[in-house]
């Protein structure tokens, strides 16, 4: 439960972030989403996954977010492996939900790189490895994330490492 809390709170502060949309600028959302803009499908799929100006679909929200995704938006790719995570609008799948923190976290994301620490640190979609791990709390870390430094912090003192 904890390990989505981050992402929940970002996804609150995103919803928070649109307002009250009207049906307007839903259509507008829409079409630009649907003429491959990015950014619009990555704000599409949040307006499905907390039912935003459209009727709440976890289905839907994943199929606007792996648009993003794939085109290379970074919070998309973080929505996306938490949803694979977390078996949220699509079965859950610990590879999947790796590959998509992966993605993000190679963009400088602080919050996949935490999870992907995470997955390293207990083996979720990925081979365990407290190296690895180490290394993408220690990035999260660097950039203000307080569970990874704890992380950080904690995996270092069960290893012995000053």
């Amino acid at each position: 439960m904890k390990k989505l809390m981050v992402f929940l709170i970002c996804m609150v502060a995103f919803v928070a972030s649109l307002g009250a949309m009207t049906s307007a600028e839903i259509a507008d959302l829409k079409r630009r989403s649907q003429e491959g803009d990015a950014s619009a499908q990555y704000s599409l799929g949040g307006c499905y996954h907390f039912g935003e100006g459209v009727p709440k679909n976890l289905v839907e929200a994943v199929k606007w977010y792996r648009k993003a995704a794939e085109q290379g938006d970074a919070d998309a790719q973080f929505a996306l492996g938490s949803f694979y995570h977390g078996g949220r609008g699509v079965p859950q799948n610990l590879v999947e939900a790796a590959k998509w923190y992966r993605k993000a976290a190679e963009q400088g994301d602080a919050g996949a790189q935490y999870f992907l620490g995470m997955c390293y640190e207990y083996g979720w979609g990925v081979p365990a490895d407290y190296e690895e791990a180490m290394k993408w709390y220690r990035k999260a870390a660097d950039q203000g994330h307080a569970d990874a430094e704890g992380r950080y912090r904690k995996l270092t003192n069960r290893r012995g490492i000053r």
